[in-house]
C-alpha cells in the first residue's frame, strides 16, 4: 500500500528517536547597537569619515551619539549618509556641538530625513556612516578629539514588540538624588525634564552639578530646546561622564542594566488613561529615570522630574504601561555609565 506523502514526516519522526523537536524561533530585538571603537582626531583642515557601519539587519531608523573633547571656542558638526545596494544618501544635519557656523542644515531627502537627533525613513537602508567637521577657535588649532561614536540602528517597519521579563530582578531598584523640574524657574520649568534626569543620574555619580547648569549646557541655540538626546550625552561627557544612546525592547535588558547599578534615563509619550498614576495627564514627550523593578516585575519604579512635589518624584508605574508608553513608542534611553554596566 502506498502511503500519503502528508504520513511520511510523521512516521520518520516516530522510527528516529534521535530527532528534536523543532526548535521555536528566537525573539529578535529590533535595535542594534554599534560602535567606532578608537579614539579619533578631527582636524579643523579637512573632515572626518567613519568607517561604514553595516549592521546585521536592514535598518529604517539611526540614533546616534558621541563623546568628544572639543575645545573651548570651537565647534563640531555631525552629519549622516544612509546608503542601500546601490547609492548613498546626501549628507544630512544630525547634530553639533560648540560653535558652528550658520549654514543651511540639510535635514531630509525623497527617501527620509532627521527629526532633530534621529535618522527616520519608510525605506531599508544597509549601511551607514557619519562626517565630522572641526571649526577652530581662535586660540586653538588642534582639533577635537573624538572618543566615541554609538549609532543604534532600528527597523520598526513592523511595530515594535516589547518582550516581558523571563525573570524578577535579584536586587532592589537603585537610588538617585530626587529633583523636580518645577523647582526651577517657571520660564523654563515645563521643558527640563531632560536635564532634571541627566542632573539626577549626574549627582548619582559624584558629579555636583546644579539644576540649572545642566539645562543651560543641554540647551539647543538653534532647534530653542532642552530635549535633543545627543546634547544630554554629549553634556555628560563634559562633566566626565561617558555615555550612549540606545532603544530598548526587552524587559530582561532594563534588569541587566539596573542590576548593573546602571539607571536608565527614557522618553515616553502617552495620552491620557495610559499611564497609570502619571504624574500629570499627557506628554508628547517626556524623560524620567528608570530605577528598576519590583520583585514579581509588575511594577518599574522611577524618578519623575514633572511630579508635584520633592516626595512624590519616587513612584511606581505598571510594567505594562511604560512598555506602552515607552518601548512601543521608540524604547528612547540615555545611558550615563555608572561603576559597572552589562556587555553589549
Amino acid at each position: 500500500m502506498k502511503l500519503p506523502l502528508s504520513l511520511l514526516p510523521f512516521l520518520a519522526a516516530c522510527s528516529s528517536p534521535t530527532l528534536s523537536p523543532l526548535p521555536t524561533p528566537t525573539w529578535t530585538s529590533p535595535h542594534q547597537d554599534m560602535e567606532q571603537k578608537r579614539d579619533s582626531h578631527v582636524s579643523f583642515e579637512r573632515p572626518w569619515l567613519s568607517r561604514v557601519f553595516r549592521p546585521s539587519r536592514p535598518f529604517n531608523e539611526v540614533l546616534p551619539s558621541w563623546n568628544v573633547d572639543v575645545p573651548k571656542g570651537a565647534g563640531l558638526r555631525i552629519e549622516i549618509q544612509v546608503g542601500d545596494t546601490h547609492s548613498w544618501s546626501p549628507w544630512l544635519h544630525i547634530g553639533d556641538w560648540g560653535r558652528v557656523p550658520e549654514t543651511r542644515r540639510r535635514l531630509r531627502y525623497p527617501r527620509g530625513r532627521v527629526a532633530i537627533d534621529i535618522f527616520r525613513s519608510k525605506n531599508l537602508f544597509q549601511k551607514a556612516r557619519f562626517r565630522l567637521t572641526a571649526f577652530p577657535s581662535d586660540e586653538n588649532k588642534e582639533g577635537v578629539l573624538l572618543h566615541r561614536l554609538h549609532v543604534c540602528f532600528s527597523n520598526t517597519s513592523h511595530g515594535i514588540h516589547p518582550r516581558p521579563p523571563s525573570r524578577g530582578p535579584k536586587t532592589p531598584p537603585l537610588q538617585v538624588p530626587l529633583l523636580r523640574q518645577g523647582s526651577a524657574p517657571k520660564t523654563i520649568s515645563s521643558q527640563i525634564c531632560s536635564p532634571s534626569s541627566v542632573a539626577m543620574v549626574l549627582r548619582s555619580l559624584g558629579k555636583a552639578v546644579s539644576l540649572l547648569a545642566t539645562a543651560r549646557g543641554i540647551y539647543d541655540p538653534h532647534n530653542k530646546m532642552y530635549g535633543v538626546w545627543n546634547r544630554a550625552i554629549q553634556y555628560a561627557w563634559t562633566q566626565g561622564v561617558r555615555g550612549y544612546l540606545t532603544r530598548i525592547a526587552s524587559w530582561d535588558r532594563v534588569i541587566e542594566f539596573t542590576e548593573a547599578g546602571q539607571p536608565l534615563i527614557i522618553s515616553i509619550a502617552f495620552e491620557k488613561g495610559q499611564l497609570r498614576n502619571a504624574a500629570f495627564s499627557r506628554s508628547d514627550g517626556h524623560l524620567i529615570v528608570l530605577l528598576g523593578l519590583n520583585p514579581d516585575g509588575t511594577r518599574v519604579i522611577v524618578a519623575d522630574p514633572g511630579a508635584g512635589s520633592n516626595e512624590s518624584v519616587r513612584r511606581s508605574y505598571f510594567r505594562e504601561d511604560l512598555s506602552k508608553c515607552w518601548m512601543e513608542r521608540g524604547g528612547y534611553c540615555y545611558v550615563l555609565e555608572g561603576p559597572s554596566k552589562p556587555s553589549k
